[in-house]
């Protein structure tokens, strides 16, 4: 197989999607490399102009920004918000129970979502949230995928 890519000195790079990394060849295997700073130009057989390359390069990484603002913290200097998001346990699901456990105590003041095989349910007619639970108005089956967003107390 042929290389879409060589640098200055002829030598054949691909770019894996699988890994994300560039790789150049290197006695009949790929090994992953950083670019050369000369960058890679394009091969195309089908070019209709062979004498013309396209050059691609790419220049150095910038500068990491600043690192953001400390969130806000709580009484107990824990942070004010915790957002979890967690698949409700599969050991109850067995088409007849309705309640199921949450794994932290949520803070039901704030919405709390639940989510039926990626289908949000509507609050008050799908479920009822307490702090420790979710009880469902109809049983989910066993095959039944149960995701429930909130936030923590």
């Amino acid at each position: 197989m042929s290389s879409q890519w060589e640098d200055a000195s002829g030598n054949p790079w691909r770019y894996s999607a699988v890994s994300h990394s560039w790789q150049r060849q290197v006695n009949g295997s790929w090994v992953v490399s950083p670019l050369p700073s000369g960058g890679l130009s394009r091969v195309t057989a089908t070019d209709p102009n062979p004498n013309v390359v396209i050059v691609e390069t790419m220049g150095p990484q910038g500068q990491i920004g600043p690192i953001g603002p400390v969130g806000p913290i709580g009484p107990r200097g824990e942070p004010g918000v915790v957002i979890l998001s967690e698949i409700l346990p599969s050991q109850y699901q067995n088409g007849t129970n309705l309640v199921f456990p949450l794994s932290q105590t949520a803070n039901t003041s704030q919405a709390v979502q639940v989510f039926r095989n990626g289908l949000m349910e509507i609050p008050g007619q799908g479920f009822l949230a307490t702090p420790t639970s979710v009880t469902f108005t109809t049983p989910p089956l066993v095959s039944d995928v149960l995701t429930v967003v909130y936030q923590k107390a």
